[in-house]
């Protein structure tokens, strides 16, 4: 009995040690030069984040793994198989942090100045850009509306063509008009022209592709948007725009602003996207310039998040990296378990920057997120009708 016992402690002491201390370590560099086969060694890195992704779920490490991100700029990841658990992807500690980008690069040589809106314009075709999705709307207190794509400059979003321009300081009253009489017959607002001597120019909103009006119509804590159907003078004094049923009748006074317009594309920062002719036109930013090696104009394509993390897998560790230029969503990780975003960096993004809803034993530290369309940090955990908690750190 004694010797079986002793067998027994043996064999278990053997299979604890046989687990490592230290966790697996697999490199990613899109710098590197490709001589031979890659196996995530320094020496012979993967490529791309989805090279590392397959390798792992072949070999389906039982142990922890580290993939160390090089500096450079990488394609967008999903990490949704039940064999990444476990995994941390983490940037190198080198003098620029990795770009996770969701867009897709304008090559500059594209850009032509059009005499006719006098802006630069670019062909979107052969880029892979599919659709570039739609202006949207409908229910004011509803979720984010946002669904078109977006255009970053050197990682800045742009601003699409709109009138009032934006100023400097967007909490400024200068950044939205104010409606003038509401009708619910005619369906939309008056605008007094003697008040507004420059009103005259939204006579040309009615001859625009897919002109919309984004506002707070009812409450000054929800907006949405709607379409343009028309715009007509009544009289000498006033202008009417007719917007789509789907907005709420609008109260005297409400903010507003036109978007989506081409012909309001008339201040640095601006774009626009024709999508039936599958052409950007912009004005680029003060102090920037199309004609520099140094400058990348991007589509703002990614839909869904840039990173995504499903509820497949668990244990996930995210630092240490740039995260940028998504239609929707830099960090996608809802109903997770055991996350970690650490010293992250997620800006330019249509909607939020990270969304981390019904997530189980979450942390998000050190992070910026800044740019985004939406919400900067979506975080949820826990289920209040049972008073069960979630074990959220932020």
């Amino acid at each position: 009995m004694y010797y079986r016992l002793l067998i027994a402690l043996v064999t278990l002491i053997v299979v604890v040690d046989a687990r490592r201390e230290v966790p697996l370590k697999f490199h990613v560099d899109i710098h590197a030069k490709r001589s031979t086969v890659p196996d995530g060694s320094r020496e012979r890195p993967f490529s791309t984040l989805i090279e590392a992704k397959r390798y792992l779920i072949t070999e389906r490490f039982e142990d922890d793994v580290v993939v160390i991100v090089h500096s450079g700029g990488y394609a967008p990841l999903s990490i949704d198989h039940p064999a990444l658990s476990g995994v941390s992807w983490e940037g190198s500690n080198e003098s620029s942090v990795p770009i996770v980008s969701g867009g897709i690069e304008i090559p500059s040589d594209r850009f032509r100045m059009d005499p006719d809106t006098k802006t630069y314009v670019a062909s979107l075709e052969g880029l892979g850009a599919e659709n570039f999705g739609e202006m949207i709307g409908g229910d004011c207190v509803g979720d984010c509306q946002h669904d078109k794509v977006g255009v970053s400059f050197d990682g800045e979003t742009m601003t699409l063509a709109r009138w009032p321009n934006a100023p400097d300081d967007l909490l400024s009253p200068d950044a939205w008009t104010n409606a003038g009489n509401c009708s619910t017959e005619e369906g939309g607002f008056d605008f007094d022209i003697e008040k507004h001597p420059d009103v005259s120019r939204l006579m040309r909103w009615k001859d625009e592709q897919n002109a919309f009006v984004h506002g707070y119509w009812q409450w000054d804590w929800a907006d949405c948007y709607g379409s343009i159907l028309d715009v007509y003078q009544k009289g000498q004094q006033s202008i009417h725009i007719h917007y789509s049923d789907t907005l709420p009748p609008c109260k005297t006074g409400a903010r507003w602003m036109g978007v989506n317009i081409l012909s309001e594309l008339d201040f640095p920062g601006e774009y626009y996207i024709d999508s039936i002719n599958r052409l950007l036109y912009l004005l680029q930013p003060k102090g920037k310039s199309l004609n520099t090696s140094s400058s990348t104009v991007k589509l703002m394509y990614q839909p869904g998040g840039v990173l995504n993390v499903t509820s497949d897998v668990k244990n996930v560790r995210l630092s240490n990296l740039d995260v940028r230029d998504g239609r929707h969503v830099g960090v996608l990780a809802q109903n997770t378990v055991n996350l970690q975003l650490e010293n992250l960096i997620v800006h330019a993004h249509g909607t939020h920057g990270i969304d981390a809803t019904n997530s189980t034993n979450a942390i998000v530290r050190a992070s910026q997120i800044f740019d985004v369309g939406c919400t900067g940090l979506r975080a949820t955990a826990g289920d209040a009708s049972t008073l069960q908690k979630g074990n959220m750190d932020i």
